[in-house]
Formats: C-alpha cells, structure tokens, sequence
C-alpha cells in the first residue's frame, strides 16, 4: 500500500484531489503515507479523524481531509475543500463518497478493497488528462483505470 502510494505521490502535482474510498481498516490512511512521501514530504502522517484535517508541509502542501465523521453532503466541505487546500495544494480526502455530489469532476479515485489476506486497490482519474499521469502503477500492483 506505502509502495503503491508513492508512486502514485510521485503523479501528483498543486492542485489535484485524490479521493479514497474503502471500508474502515482497508488502508487509506496507508496509502496516504506513501503519497505524502511519493510527493516529497517527509510529515509523519496520521489518521485526522477527529481534527478532520492535516496539513503537511513538502515541496507541494497537502491537505489531508478525513470525513468518516462527516453526518451527509454539507455544502460547507465543498467551500472548506477550495478555501484550504486550493490550486496551491495537494488535497486527499478520506470518506469521499460521503461528499461526491460536491466535489470536483477532476479529480483521481482510489478504492481499497478487502480481498481475502490482501488488498485489492482501483485507481483512476475522472478526466483524460490523468491519463498519462497514471501510466504504470499497475507494476506496483493496482488496478488501474482511465477515463
């Protein structure tokens, strides 16, 4: 997951949102530890779960949103998404799908599944334009989507 992470970190550039998806325990928290360091931060990363947000400092600010706390789609966190985190910032929210209606049409997906001992991880972006940037992560053993 960490190794999965980084490369797709490694993609990542001010201004792109990531979205994770998953069941409590599939591993976004890991996951962001590798894109934090694939994006060049060496912040120690930590579940936000009750602050709702983290930054991290690196050659590229990123905004760590967690919303499994998040009671429905407030357009408050559409606002609190663009004001925080911007063109300037990498921004990961946890729980996305609690929000979707209200985020962006661009952005990248990444859903964690249980699979058996394992995980299995889908990864895609919304616009072509993440196509290219998304070309070979399935070395580092994801499912990997375009369109």
């Amino acid at each position: 997951m960490v190794a999965l992470g980084e490369a797709l970190g490694a993609r990542l550039a001010a201004g792109d949102l990531v979205v994770l998806t998953g069941e409590l325990g599939a591993g976004k928290t890991t996951m962001i530890r590798g894109i934090v360091k694939g994006a060049g931060s060496g912040a120690r990363v930590r579940s936000p779960s009750f602050v709702r947000l983290v930054e991290y400092d690196g050659p590229v600010r990123i905004c760590h949103f967690d919303l499994y706390r998040a009671e429905g789609a407030d357009p408050a966190w559409a606002d609190t998404l663009a004001e925080t985190a911007g063109d300037d910032a990498i921004a990961l929210v946890e729980w996305g799908e609690r929000i979707a209606a209200l985020l962006p049409a661009e952005r990248f997906e990444v859903e964690i599944d249980f699979d058996g001992e394992g995980r299995l991880v889908g990864i895609h972006g919304t616009a072509g334009a993440f196509e290219a940037r998304l070309a070979g992560l399935a070395a580092h053993g994801s499912e990997v989507e375009h369109g």
